[in-house]
C-alpha cells in the first residue's frame, strides 16, 4: 500500500480523488463504519480504494496488516492512504506496517512542476499551495488567512496539537519573526506563557505536519567554535509572506527581507524535491562564531555539498573565495552558489547556479 503524506491544503485529497474508485474520509464516523463493515470485500475487490485521514483511525493499521497476511492476492497495490502527519506520529504504524508501505510525500508546488516557463518570482512570493495565489493572485491574502484559521481551529487540534486556536495563531506569528534565524524557544515561551521544552515540542509537532522545517547545525570536530542552534523556516514562502502582511516582492525588498526569504525558498525547493527521490540524506547549516556561514550542507550518497544562497544577480571572485574557504572547513566535495543569475557556470567540483539549473542537475541519477 502507499501512504501519501503532506501538509493540510497541499492538494492530497484533490489528487487522490482522481485515482479513487472508492474514496472514504475517515474523519467521519459514518465512513469509518462503512469501511469496517465491508473491509474484506473492498480490499479483495478490483476497485481502487483511497482512505483519507488515516490518523483519525489508528486501529486501521493492524487490521490492514491482518488482511495482508490473509490475502494471496496482495490487495495493497490498489490502496492509497492519506495523512497530514508524519508516519512516526501515527499510532500503530509499526515497523511491520512500514515494511509493507511506500511513503509518497507531497509538498507545495515545486518549480519543476510549473514547467520550463514557470514564473520563479511568482512561486517564490505566493508559495506553492495550489489555491494560495500561484494561479490566481487575488486569492493570496484571503486564502492564506483562511488556511491559517483552519489550521488553528480544525486541522492541527484534530491531529493532536495540544494548544488552543488563539495560541496556535500566536505561535505562527512568532515563528514568522524567527524565520531564517537561529532558533530561540525561550523567546516564544515568554509570549505563550509557557516553557522552552513545551515550545520545542510544539515546533517538533509542526515539523511533523510538514509546516515548519528545523534545519539543524552541522556537527564537526574542526578546531572552531561552531554555531549550535538550528535555524527555523516556515516551509511555504507564501504562508510566511502572508503572516508578515506582505503584498508583493517589492515589500520584501522594502523591508530588507528578500535575502532571508530567498534562502528559505531555495532550501525548501531543493529538499522537497529530494524527498520525492526515496534517498537518505542529511541536511544542516554550518556557522562559526567568527561569521563563516554555509546556508545548506547536504550529505547524500557519500558526498557533502555546500550551498551558499543569495539574491545577487552576479557573483564575483570574492564570493567564490569565501565559499571555498568555508567549504574547506567541512571538506565538502561540491560547492555551489545559488544566485539569481541567467547563465550558470560549472566547474569540476563547484558551480555558480540558478535554481532551475540546480534542480535539473539533481534529477541526474548519477548524483545518488
Amino acid at each position: 500500500m502507499t501512504l501519501l503524506v503532506g501538509s493540510c491544503g497541499v492538494g492530497k485529497t484533490t489528487l487522490a480523488r482522481k485515482y479513487a474508485d472508492i474514496y472514504l474520509d475517515l474523519k467521519f464516523p459514518t465512513q469509518r463504519e462503512w469501511l469496517l463493515d465491508r473491509l474484506t470485500q473492498v480490499l479483495h475487490g478490483k476497485k481502487r480504494l483511497v482512505l483519507d485521514g488515516v490518523e483519525t483511525m489508528p486501529e486501521l493499521f493492524p487490521i490492514l496488516l491482518d488482511e495482508l497476511y490473509d490475502s494471496k492476492l496482495g490487495p495493497y497495490r490498489k490502496v492509497l492512504l492519506i495523512s497530514s502527519i508524519a508516519p512516526s506520529r501515527l499510532r500503530h504504524f509499526t515497523p511491520e506496517v512500514a515494511k509493507h508501505t511506500s511513503i509518497a510525500p507531497l509538498s507545495p508546488l515545486l518549480l519543476d512542476e510549473l514547467g520550463a516557463k514557470g514564473d520563479i518570482d511568482r512561486l517564490w512570493f505566493y508559495g506553492g499551495y495550489p489555491e494560495g495565489g500561484i494561479f490566481l493572485k487575488r486569492n493570496y491574502s484571503s486564502w492564506h488567512q483562511g488556511h491559517l484559521k483552519r489550521l488553528a481551529e480544525e486541522e492541527l487540534p484534530r491531529l493532536g496539537m495540544p494548544l488552543d486556536s488563539q495560541l496556535i495563531e500566536l505561535l505562527f506569528e512568532e515563528l514568522a519573526k524567527l524565520h531564517g534565524r537561529s532558533w530561540n524557544a525561550s523567546s516564544i515561551a515568554r509570549v505563550l506563557d509557557s516553557d522552552h521544552r513545551k515550545v520545542d515540542a510544539l515546533v517538533d509537532f509542526l515539523a511533523d505536519t510538514f509546516l515548519v522545517r528545523r534545519l539543524p547545525a552541522y556537527t564537526s570536530e574542526i578546531n572552531k567554535r561552531l554555531v549550535r542552534k538550528p535555524i527555523i523556516y516556515l516551509r511555504d514562502s507564501g504562508l510566511w509572506h502572508s503572516l508578515l502582511g506582505l503584498n508583493g516582492l517589492n515589500h520584501l525588498h522594502e523591508y530588507e527581507l528578500a535575502e532571508i526569504s530567498w534562502k528559505g525558498f531555495v532550501i525548501e525547493q531543493l529538499l522537497a524535491f529530494i524527498d520525492t527521490q526515496d534517498v537518505d540524506y542529511k541536511a544542516s547549516h554550518f556557522g562559526t562564531s567568527s561569521g563563516d556561514r554555509i546556508d545548506l550542507v547536504l550529505e547524500i550518497a557519500g558526498n557533502t555539498w555546500a550551498f551558499q544562497i543569495t539574491t545577487a544577480e552576479s557573483i564575483d571572485q570574492k564570493d567564490t573565495a569565501h565559499l571555498k574557504k568555508t567549504a574547506d572547513m567541512i571538506d565538502a566535495n561540491y560547492r555551489v552558489i545559488v544566485a539569481r543569475i541567467q547563465q550558470p557556470v560549472e566547474h569540476e567540483n563547484h558551480a555558480i547556479a540558478n535554481l532551475r539549473w540546480l534542480l535539473d542537475e539533481f534529477k541526474d541519477v548519477r548524483l545518488w
